[in-house]
């Protein structure tokens, strides 16, 4: 059971990153989604967006009406450490029973921001974190390019 979580703050062009690496726009709640070799039960929302308890239902909510249960997960995530939304607390409890492997987009889709992976990769020091993926180019082609190819030689797509 793997979890894929593509991490980076709001508006950050997580959504259009799954988008473009499973080739489609919506995500029916009902089926699992093939990348590669891999099928993945999707959440294309982060928590960014639904806020704690909405992206948890929502995980739920996929996982329940997934044929395969949830097997695996691929997630828009964010790096909340606010009260009412806290990453840690997410991943800790929604995601404990899988092998987690976060990918951290460094460039926010239009370059005016960056995430600070290392303060992030700290937040999460007690959790266990199979593969910490940065992504670091600027290029939002190239991120694509290189997801593809870090998941891929991991064997999780």
């Amino acid at each position: 059971m793997n979890c894929i979580l593509i991490c980076g703050f709001n508006n950050w062009g997580k959504t259009t990153i799954i988008s473009r690496l499973f080739n489609k726009s919506r995500f029916s709640k009902s089926i699992d989604h093939k990348i590669g070799n891999q099928y993945y039960t999707v959440i294309p929302q982060s928590n960014d967006d639904l806020g704690e308890k909405g992206f948890i239902k929502e995980v739920n909510d996929r996982i329940n009406l997934s044929p395969s249960g949830g097997i695996n997960i691929f997630a828009a995530f964010c790096p909340t450490k606010e009260l009412n939304n806290d990453s840690f607390r997410i991943i800790q409890n929604t995601f404990s029973s899988y092998q987690l492997h976060i990918v951290y987009i460094q460039h926010k889709w239009d370059c005016h921001s960056m995430l600070d992976i290392g303060n992030i990769m700290n937040y999460y020091s007690t959790l266990t974190i199979q593969n910490n993926i940065q992504i670091n180019t600027s290029n939002n082609n190239q991120k694509i390019i290189n997801i593809n190819q870090q998941l891929t030689n991991l064997g999780l797509i």
